[in-house]
């Protein structure tokens, strides 16, 4: 293995590479870099790097969306927001599933490949609304992978695999939601809203489009892009 090391961005340390480079690589990954599809407004992918999963689109007589393709992967979305937690504050988006990343329950290790909306407290930990290919509606679970067992829970708001490829309109109360599936002294603030894909651990491909992401309360709301 090699390791090249450069300031400046990847993109320009490639251009000067590649005029020495025989093997081409250079040349391939400036491709690569030049055809990915920018972010939608506001959003940033999280600490686990670099993905082509999220992609925004508009048109097709669907709503403008931002669509997760992801296969044998994992991704992170991230929209930061400031927003008081109260009795009122509610979660609200669209969704449509196409084909889930599992088949199995995916409150396990090995099979913890699933679609999500997440939202970060002030506190740290976060609270995730999830699509389950096997879990019953309404089901609360840690994470199960170590150190995000300390930090994320997760709630089954869909498991209904009839309605695969329907746009689905959801409201969750996310205090209500934090105390029922969390507990302890709840979070004063919303921080993030999150967008969350992972196929690493069965392999399999999974599609999905969120729209009209929004935090309301009786104090107003915030639009969260799309």
């Amino acid at each position: 293995m090699a390791v090249l090391v450069w300031p400046g961005s990847a993109r320009e340390g490639l251009a000067k590479f590649r005029s020495n480079d025989a093997s081409g690589f250079a040349a391939r990954e400036i491709a690569r870099l030049d055809a990915r599809v920018p972010l939608a407004a506001g959003w940033r992918l999280w600490r686990l790097g670099e993905t082509q999963i999220f992609r925004a689109e508009a048109g097709d007589s669907q709503p403008a969306r931002i669509c997760c393709h992801t296969a044998q992967d994992a991704g992170i979305l991230k929209y930061p927001v400031d927003a008081a937690l109260d009795r009122s504050t509610r979660l609200t988006w669209a969704w449509r599933a196409d084909e889930l990343p599992s088949k199995l329950r995916e409150d396990f290790l090995p099979t913890h490949d699933y679609f999500s909306i997440a939202v970060e407290f002030d506190n740290g930990r976060d609270l995730t609304y999830m699509w389950s290919a096997a879990l019953p509606e309404g089901k609360v679970f840690p994470c199960p992978l170590p150190w995000w067992d300390k930090r994320e829970t997760h709630q089954v708001v869909r498991s209904d695999l009839a309605k695969l490829g329907v746009w689905l309109e959801e409201k969750q109360p996310v205090l209500d939601d934090y105390e029922r599936a969390i507990g302890g002294e709840p979070p004063t603030r919303i921080v993030a809203v999150w967008l969350i894909a992972v196929s690493i651990f069965q392999k399999r491909k999974g599609i999905c489009s969120f729209a009209r992401i929004k935090l309301k309360s009786d104090k107003g709301e915030i639009f969260v892009g799309l």
